[in-house]
């Protein structure tokens, strides 16, 4: 059944709010890292969404979800891309590169979700996917290179920007699995989102603690503050209205909501970073924003909402 007025009212504030977090949260990393190390973070992060979604599963849930799980080495992959190799891969890209380029670069996760479901699943790319994916790696290559034309032809980027750009392409794999896996009707999206933490959260912890050896955790208000809020924030209202958002109006309509991610980002980081907007990121913007907003588009117009 389509979605009336109001269920697009609710959607509207509560899918840009969770974008706005999202952005927030790439602020915080930022801001975080001349104090704790990426892996403390993810570690964080992990544990509390654990925490939070073990009592919602326990309470509201079905309590055979391990029971239930159609495949376990599609399960494990999920975890290490989408909960320990995502954040990690985002957080040490946050180390090295700009917000401005992490936030503009993570819009590639669509074209990159399409991408890799040619690849490894057979999955057929549409024109508009074609073209959107062209103006996208164009995009992204223009801001990796600093609107250098010589940095882009000697293939010479940030190695933060790799990183971030490595995040997406993990994401977009963990997006894949999870397609998979509640494809077979044996998990909703919420207990999916659950699983990814519980298997995460014990690898997570001594890679953090070997890492606290090397990066020494320098524990303040700020930063207890900034942990609170990426735990309670990005980590766990997020992902209660991204799915109930998705719940609202559908997928494809919701997808179309990432793409204020960047613009958020612009707004923070220029209040709370400095950080300046170069042409590159404008034009790199456009294509890679642009282009994600093309195929989300052209996907509801086919009805595959």
């Amino acid at each position: 059944m389509a979605a009336n007025k109001a269920d697009h009212i609710k959607a509207l504030i509560l899918l840009n709010t969770t974008c706005l977090l999202w952005a927030a949260n790439i602020l915080f990393g930022r801001l975080l890292r001349d104090f704790i190390g990426p892996l403390f973070i993810v570690s964080v992060r992990t544990v509390a969404g654990t925490l939070v979604f073990g009592v919602v599963v326990w309470l509201f849930g079905r309590r055979d979800l391990f029971r239930r799980i159609p495949s376990w080495p599609l399960v494990i992959v999920m975890a290490l891309c989408g909960v320990i190799l995502f954040q990690m891969l985002f957080y040490y890209g946050l180390r090295y590169t700009t917000m401005l380029n992490a936030g503009i670069i993570n819009s590639f996760i669509p074209i990159a979700t399409a991408l890799l479901s040619m690849l490894f699943f057979g999955a057929s790319l549409s024109r508009d996917q074609w073209l959107a994916a062209l103006a996208t790696i164009i995009g992204i290559g223009w801001i990796m290179s600093g609107g250098d034309l010589n940095a882009l032809i000697k293939f010479r980027f940030n190695i933060g920007d790799w990183l971030i750009l490595g995040a997406v392409f993990s994401w977009a794999m963990y997006g894949i699995l999870g397609k998979r896996l509640m494809g077979a009707g044996e998990l909703t999206a919420m207990e999916f989102s659950a699983l990814g933490l519980f298997i995460a959260v014990l690898p997570v912890i001594p890679f953090a603690m070997w890492e606290a050896t090397i990066i020494p955790p320098q524990i303040n208000q700020f930063v207890l503050f900034a942990l609170a809020f990426v735990c309670i924030g990005p980590t766990i209202l997020c992902m209660f209205w991204w799915n109930r958002g998705v719940q609202l109006i559908g997928p494809a309509h919701a997808a179309i909501y990432m793409n204020t991610i960047p613009v958020y980002v612009v707004i923070l980081s220029y209040i709370f970073v400095g950080e300046p907007v170069g042409w590159h990121h404008l034009g790199g913007g456009v294509l890679v924003v642009g282009a994600s907003l093309y195929v989300g588009l052209s996907s509801i117009r086919a009805g595959q909402a």
